[in-house]
């Protein structure tokens, strides 16, 4: 028999270190985004602006062998008032979210988790679940757990994902590329540097323990193009940027960080971070200096970044959100993302589903009459 508890402090987290850790390592579903690092990060900042209500499993031996680690959300994409994962409703950076559980028995523990949940207190019942990855091995069980209890769930498509296998050097990754054109590209970028008399030069943060440097680059450059959704803007906020310094504090620590900042005459012009865990490699272009756009900065500090990687083992490499075509060009893997939104069967507990396919719906008639109108002027 398993018994739930709901973590409701950060304090609680906190204490929850080694169990939290061993139960990643282990679980099928985890990922960087899953461990105790960035999860104790992000409450460390964010716990008193949206209420944490995380929930856990132990088993007969007191053992911790599930977490959903769950919060009550303020902002988009979280509607507010309804419980979802971690990091999720905060301008932060969690990408890849899912419930923890032990391997040898994920149905039981999933059950006893949302079962937990489903018998608290009466009121709205929502759980609005974003970014788990659509091959999750969770997500097919959801179903079976969730349709005893009478509940309802409705699984969305999100946003796409660029990843696949790493070779064992930078040139057999280069070799593999599935874009011919994109090699030929890097060695142009690499003749416009010479051209121009401009060395790049490659800093390497990824075990050094003074961070400042790299964080400060950062939001030097907050608002440049950047290819994830919200980071241009989230290294303006302090808490944003106080949240990352922690969390690539304690990743270097346990030597999982790779972090590298590209320098011209002396000036950071480009900064890409990651992190290598279980054997993957996540690669994040930060931030760069848009002025030095047409000299391909973000490809050339890719390949030491790859290198990074494989020197410390991994195996896969994944660029997170988006499917950028300059992504496609360097791996031709794709992967989804998912919003998976259970609820009860009152018309209150349905209701802030009705309002995500009632504004989907309106948006896809919105783009459906505006390509009419166009079709028809032309």
């Amino acid at each position: 028999m398993l018994e739930c508890r709901t973590v409701t402090t950060a304090e609680e987290i906190r204490a929850l270190e080694e169990p939290w850790r061993a139960l990643a390592l282990r679980s099928p579903s985890a990922s960087v985004f899953l461990t105790w690092e960035w999860i104790n990060a992000w409450c460390e900042v964010y716990a008193d602006r949206c209420r944490l209500h995380c929930l856990t499993a132990w088993d007969e031996r007191g053992e911790l062998c599930g977490i959903a680690p769950l919060a009550f959300g303020g902002g988009p994409p979280l509607p507010a008032g309804c419980l979802g994962f971690i990091s999720s409703g905060t301008r932060s950076w969690g990408v890849y979210m899912d419930f923890l559980v032990a391997p040898e028995r994920p149905e039981e523990v999933l059950r006893a988790l949302l079962s937990h949940w489903a018998a608290e207190p009466k009121g709205r019942k929502t759980l609005w679940l974003v970014r788990m990855e659509a091959d999750s091995p969770l997500l097919a069980l959801l179903p079976q757990v969730v349709a005893p209890l009478g509940l309802n769930l409705t699984i969305c498509p999100d946003r796409p994902c660029v990843r696949g296998p790493l070779p064992a050097s930078v040139d057999e990754f280069v070799a593999a590329m599935p874009s011919k054109s994109q090699r030929k590209r890097l060695r142009r970028y690499e003749r416009k540097l010479e051209e121009e008399g401009l060395e790049l030069k490659i800093r390497s943060f990824s075990r050094e323990p003074d961070i400042a440097p790299l964080l400060e680059a950062l939001a030097a450059h907050k608002g440049a193009r950047a290819e994830h959704f919200a980071v241009g803007s989230n290294f303006a906020d302090p808490a944003f940027a106080r949240c990352l310094g922690d969390f690539i504090r304690r990743l270097q620590a346990q030597d999982w960080f790779v972090g590298l900042m590209g320098e011209i005459n002396g000036l950071p012009v480009a900064t890409r971070i990651g992190a290598v865990y279980r054997g993957k490699l996540y690669s994040y272009l930060a931030s760069f200096d848009e002025r030095y756009a047409e000299h391909g900065l973000a490809h050339l500090l890719l390949l030491p970044f790859v290198g990074e990687g494989i020197a410390r083992g991994a195996t896969q490499m994944d660029f997170m959100s988006g499917d950028q075509s300059h992504k496609t060009a360097y791996l031709a893997g794709r992967g989804q993302t998912v919003t998976v939104i259970v609820c009860d069967s009152s018309l209150l507990g349905q209701w802030p589903l009705l309002k995500l396919l009632s504004s989907r719906a309106l948006r896809h008639t919105a783009k459906r009459l505006l390509k009419r109108e166009r079709a028809s002027s032309e």
